[in-house]
């Protein structure tokens, strides 16, 4: 069975295309997981998304999603205008000629709408923990022998990435470096692991924390609350065209 951890993981980790999963410390952890992914079975279901397990040690994974856009009771406000754009595309009808279109997202994005949505997709998922393993040990696959870690899989979903402005250079946003998520998952303790994954102008980022060397992360923490948000306008442009049916030769 596949969804989105498996897409986001092997997306982002395993097949990084040339991109490298950054981390500070000794890597340690880094190398623990990594052995996983090559070497370990995976099941894939829902609470938890994700499970590796190699002899009778087990990484639960749990992935979620999120982006810089205010998320109201009908989520968030790209998701719908995502939503929106793609319900107008496919009312398109395609001509022989083509059809050009275009919209743009409508809302504005900010830094604190980022870290917001993270830290409440972090809190929620974290307090599901306990039910992950009461799953996992309810279908067998963990007992009071079983060594058990838990990583989340954070995928920044923005549509142009997440950015800020330091000095007339445009830094991407690593919610690792970033203090208040630190503080978070320094405090959730049950959490092992943290691969966070991100774009942004048209480069990838893949960074994992490992809680045991959370103190390396500190001394690299970087202030984006200083520095300017960039809300980009996301302009989405498609082409429709039909090609005519070719009748089979009589």
């Amino acid at each position: 069975m596949e969804n989105e951890a498996v897409r986001a993981l092997f997306k982002n980790y395993s097949e990084t295309d040339g991109t490298d999963v950054r981390f500070l410390g000794t890597g340690k952890g880094a190398r623990y997981f990594a052995d996983f992914v090559q070497n370990a079975d995976y099941y894939a279901d829902d609470a938890p998304d994700m499970m590796l397990k190699k002899d009778n040690e087990i990484i639960i994974i749990e992935h979620f999603e999120f982006d810089s856009y205010h998320v109201g009771r009908k989520g968030s406000l790209g998701r719908q205008e995502m939503a929106r754009i793609q319900r107008n595309e496919e009312s398109i009808e395609a001509t022989e000629d083509g059809v050009l279109f275009s919209d743009e997202i409508k809302g504005k994005s900010s830094f604190r709408d980022l870290i917001s949505n993270l830290c409440y997709n972090f809190k929620a998922h974290y307090e599901r923990i306990p039910k992950y393993k009461e799953n996992l040990r309810g279908y067998g696959f963990i007992d009071d022998s079983t060594r058990v870690k838990v990583m989340f899989l954070v995928e920044d979903v923005s549509p142009l990435g997440s950015m800020v402005l330091d000095d007339d250079k445009q830094r991407p946003i690593i919610v690792l470096l970033y203090r208040e998520f630190l503080d978070l998952f320094r405090d959730a303790t049950d959490v092992d692991y943290v691969l966070a994954c991100s774009a942004a102008a048209d480069k990838k980022f893949v960074w994992f924390a490992d809680r045991t060397e959370i103190e390396e992360y500190y001394k690299y923490v970087i202030d984006y609350d200083k520095m300017l948000f960039l809300d980009f306008d996301v302009q989405v442009v498609g082409f429709k065209m039909s090609f005519p049916r070719e009748e089979p030769n009589d």
